[in-house]
């Protein structure tokens, strides 16, 4: 598995140098940033841009974002206060990870150029991935007073806790309008956690980057690996990330309407 995801990253980082002409750094680059963030008590931010983010950042095509607005947690149709925080946030973030995939290319590199926006660092928006499979994540959690933060990040908790390894801070985020709420107990309780791994969507990415700003700690979006580190098992069957999806889906459907 290792191999096979590692000579998929290298193709992904040619793809990504040769469309955004910078190369994107990688995951022990990344890794520096963090640890260095932690053991300096700096903040530090790792978001990823695929091509729903590319979409929600240009305006392009929102009407295709629809049915998967309430899986990605954002509100449906994007209003233009959600708009201006969500592109504030991607310009301020430390890491950025981009689109490899043509469609989003395009339209990431109208952003930055519409915006006269050049990121810090760019590396491959599968970073989270590489940081799940090279271990990085885990060594977090050992090494480090970790809070886990979204929809899978309580089931993950209980996981790691066979593993003997603690999650020192576990928070569930299902959408935007819960962010506030969400930071409010993060500030509350910052002593308790030095690094945070976030998987809730879109809005992970405005938390992480308003974690580093305003709390001075290290937030990395990693997606879908929460969902990996709640169900290692499920997760390395083939179609992943379709089948969560589905699942989250049907989950929703069968929860009672309350009025």
């Amino acid at each position: 598995m290792i191999n096979r995801e590692h000579e998929k990253a290298l193709v992904r980082s040619e793809l990504i140098s040769d469309c955004y002409k910078r190369s994107p750094i990688d995951p022990d680059a990344v890794n520096m940033l963090i640890e260095s963030a932690i053991k300096t008590g700096q903040g530090c931010s790792v978001i990823r841009l695929g091509d729903v983010m590319a979409r929600l950042l240009t305006g392009h095509n929102i009407k295709s974002l629809a049915r998967v607005a309430d899986f990605v947690g954002i509100p449906y149709p994007p209003g233009e206060k959600f708009n201006q925080e969500l592109q504030a946030s991607v310009m301020a973030a430390t890491v950025v990870g981009v689109s490899h995939f043509p469609g989003g290319c395009k339209l990431l590199k109208n952003f930055m150029r519409k915006k006269n926006w050049h990121p810090r660092h760019i590396t491959d928006s599968f970073i989270n991935d590489q940081l799940y499979y090279g271990g990085y994540l885990y060594n977090y959690l050992t090494k480090y007073r970790t809070c886990l933060i979204g929809r899978s990040a309580g089931k993950a908790a209980e996981r790691l806790m066979a593993q003997e390894l603690s999650a020192a801070l576990t928070l569930p985020l299902e959408n935007y309008r819960q962010i506030n709420a969400v930071f409010d107990d993060l500030k509350r309780n910052s002593t308790r956690f030095e690094v945070v791994l976030v998987g809730a969507g879109v809005p992970g990415r405005i938390l992480c980057v308003k974690i580093a700003q305003q709390l001075q700690k290290p937030a990395i979006e990693i997606g879908h690996m929460m969902d990996a580190m709640a169900n290692p098992e499920d997760w390395a069957r083939p179609g992943n990330r379709l089948r969560f999806k589905r699942r989250w889906v049907n989950e929703q459907k069968q929860k009672p309407c309350l009025e």
